[in-house]
């Protein structure tokens, strides 16, 4: 099965690109160009056999674009339907035949804002049912049945919480997970549980996972990943293993990846991609939970 992962280019004019798996599980050693451009992460999720991508204009317009493609490869015009805009990376998913994007507000408020769609084309009002704040762009999944957005905590603090919804209308209070963060941290399921990967706050820049069977109650202690980052990571579901793209922290700016079947052994040594990024990462595999 093959897995992608878009990423914004190191080079001029922000280009998004996406780079996917071979049939023998490397990376390709080339990337396809999206044909757009933005200054953060993309998200991406599949739908309907269809590969959709949101991220932000690569302008002052700040609105919240979306292409997609049938095979990762070739991609359709832009679109404006999704009718919102925001000061960063938004995030989507799926569930019960639902496409939804959380975001962070337009605004000095930093509110997490939520819309919906059924087809991918005629997007909802926007909702502030997540009630919450931000210091940096969420990150929404769906896990049997519930939704979950992982953040940080909007004050200096630079706590990571995660807060949940069965119906997207009624969210629970914001769960401290017990972390701190320095960026957006990246949540995904996997084997029945869920996982955030972020990078530590302590300036240290390490890759650190954690871990919990029903989104309340999280591992104490992070897992170290042995890696280290510049910038926020993506963690995803790719074909029996759980894996990691992340941005090296060095002048390098190279698109690494590292995997652990079992969510917590991770090897010493990062796979290296071939490409280099600006550090907007998503990684994806489909099929979709939802």
């Amino acid at each position: 099965m093959t897995a992608y992962i878009a990423f914004t280019s190191i080079y001029s004019n922000n280009d998004l690109l996406v780079l996917p798996t071979l049939s023998n599980g490397a990376w390709a050693t080339a990337s396809a160009p999206v044909n757009q451009q933005s200054p953060f992460a993309p998200s991406c999720v599949v739908f309907n056999n269809t590969i959709y991508m949101v991220f932000k204009s690569n302008d002052s317009s700040n609105r919240i674009l979306l292409v997609s493609s049938s095979d990762g490869v070739n991609w359709g015009p832009v679109s404006a339907a999704v009718n919102q805009i925001t000061k960063s990376a938004p995030s989507i998913t799926v569930q019960n035949g639902t496409l939804y994007i959380a975001f962070q507000s337009n605004d000095s408020g930093n509110r997490i804002l939520l819309v919906s769609s059924t087809n991918g084309s005629n997007w909802g009002a926007v909702s502030t049912a997540v009630n919450q704040t931000t210091g940096a762009p969420p990150s929404i999944t769906s896990q049997n049945g519930t939704l979950y957005i992982a953040f940080k905590a909007n004050d200096t603090s630079d706590r990571l919480l995660v807060t949940s919804s069965t119906d997207a209308g009624t969210w629970t209070s914001p769960i401290i997970t017990g972390q701190t963060t320095s960026k957006a941290p990246s949540i995904a399921g996997y084997n029945g549980a869920l996982y955030i990967a972020f990078k530590s706050q302590d300036g240290s820049n390490k890759l650190l996972t954690i871990s919990s069977t029903n989104g309340t109650a999280w591992q104490s202690s992070p897992t170290i990943t042995g890696q280290t980052t510049a910038s926020a990571p993506s963690i995803a579901a790719v074909d029996g293993t759980l894996t990691i793209a992340f941005q090296s922290n060095d002048s390098y700016n190279n698109l690494l990846t590292t995997s652990a079947v079992d969510g917590h052994t991770w090897p010493y040594a990062a796979t290296v991609t071939g490409q280099k990024t600006g550090g907007g990462i998503s990684l994806f595999c489909p099929p979709s939970n939802g």
